[in-house]
């Protein structure tokens, strides 16, 4: 690096010319270059799968009255929940019984629709109608009989229990099913399981009195069903010609 004076005018102040030089080396070395990462997108995501919820019954799901029903579509035990007392007011004791006797009908209805049987009970098979036919001596008795077995009845069932001289249960039905089931809320039995469960059997045990008995007094299995329609025929002629006599 060099200094020199430069005067070119006298008036003015000396000019100081300053000369820089700068070598710079330059390394002909390339750059290293960071590594190059590919980018790749990233896999779909899995579809979250649905949890199966099964929801817990509450307590309101629950039914707070159940019955088991015999082949005649009648009563034979009824079950009280716990706490039923707290979920059924009194005045809604009937209907909650009704309630567990349809229920325990339609139950048992479909079981015997799925196994394609027809249900026992009553009415009574075309085949146990015509040994009842056939066993009548007269024709008189033979119409009593025959007219009982096709009337289906319409019961009013009173029970044992009264209160002010009146039933504190009463049942409506037919031969085939209970129609309604009613109950006081002012009996002091209609918060008692035990109470109610002994009025409800004691209506279905009137019921099961009314309807027609099978009871053969001979042995007809060794005939066929069309062989006893047509005795039940020949019969049903023959006490109509001995009535006329």
């Amino acid at each position: 690096m060099g200094i020199r004076y430069v005067d070119d005018y006298d008036d003015r102040k000396p000019t100081v010319t300053v000369a820089v030089s700068i070598t710079v080396n330059v390394n002909s070395t390339p750059l290293q270059q960071e590594p190059r990462f590919a980018v790749t997108a990233a896999p779909p995501a899995e579809p979250v799968r649905a949890l199966n919820v099964v929801p817990f019954p509450s307590a309101d799901d629950v039914p707070s009255i159940a019955m088991t029903l015999d082949g005649g579509r009648l009563p034979t035990s009824v079950e009280f929940r716990s706490g039923w007392r707290d979920r059924v007011p009194p005045k809604e004791v009937g209907r909650e019984l009704f309630e567990a006797y349809s229920e325990a009908l339609n139950e048992r209805h479909g079981r015997h629709s799925a196994a394609n049987i027809s249900a026992p009970g009553w009415p009574l098979s075309a085949r146990e109608q015509a040994i009842m036919l056939l066993e009548t001596c007269t024709w008189n008795k033979y119409c009593r009989v025959q007219d009982d077995l096709q009337s289906e009845g319409e019961y009013l069932i009173r029970g044992a229990a009264t209160q002010y001289d009146k039933a504190a249960v009463s049942m409506t039905g037919n031969r085939r099913q209970i129609h309604s089931i009613t109950v006081s809320p002012l009996w002091p039995g209609c918060s008692n399981p035990r109470a109610l469960e002994a009025e409800v059997l004691w209506c279905a045990d009137q019921i099961r009195a009314l309807r027609p008995k099978f009871a053969p007094k001979g042995d007809w299995s060794h005939h066929s069903d069309a062989e006893l329609f047509e005795l039940q025929s020949r019969h049903r002629q023959q006490l109509i010609r001995n009535s006329t006599l």
